[in-house]
């Protein structure tokens, strides 16, 4: 009975004292509603949004204040390519394909590194935000009006560079690469 009581005590403690914050070797599952990790500890997911961020290879998605901060880390198994954009650089796949898409037109602003299928890109913080993005597969995929794949499209192919995505601009909801 009396180590019931200590249980308790010990869980309102941590409740009021505030749990540490988790960090990027913890693995939080990338199904973890409203949080990304800013520079190894974890945030609210609008911190996606401001930022640099990745979903390569890692649980959670991974954000950091520069793009050559977030292209450094992501680097570790990827293969690095400069675009000369606002001495930005985006990350390029030696194999499966990966797109890099951009909060305002002509490549600037935020951004993200796409690896991974999103049904929905308001669970990563980019839903109506993309403006411009570049292609870095051999295949091809396909960006969504709306979530779970419905509405117009936009399809690309083969290291394509779309500046402006034009009347569909801060639209998408869904991201799918084969």
């Amino acid at each position: 009975m009396r180590l019931g009581y200590v249980a308790v005590i010990l869980g309102v403690a941590l409740i009021v004292a505030g749990a540490p914050p988790v960090h990027a070797t913890e693995q939080v599952p990338m199904d973890r509603p409203g949080s990304v990790l800013l520079d190894g500890v974890l945030s609210d997911l609008e911190t996606a949004s401001q930022h640099h961020c990745h979903d390569i290879g890692v649980a959670l998605l991974t954000c950091f204040r520069s793009a050559s901060a977030r292209d450094h880390e992501a680097g570790t198994t990827l293969t690095t390519v400069a675009l000369n954009i606002d001495d930005d650089q985006a990350v390029a796949s030696s194999s499966s394909g990966y797109v890099v898409a951009w909060e305002l037109m002509t490549y600037a602003g935020s951004s993200v590194v796409l690896s991974q299928n999103y049904s929905n890109l308001g669970t990563i913080g980019w839903n109506d935000r993309i403006s411009s993005y570049k292609v870095y597969t051999t295949g091809s995929g396909t960006f969504y009006e709306h979530t779970f794949y419905a509405g117009r499209t936009q399809q690309f192919c083969c290291y394509a560079q779309v500046s402006s995505v034009g009347t569909l601009n801060n639209t998408f909801s869904a991201f799918y690469l084969p």
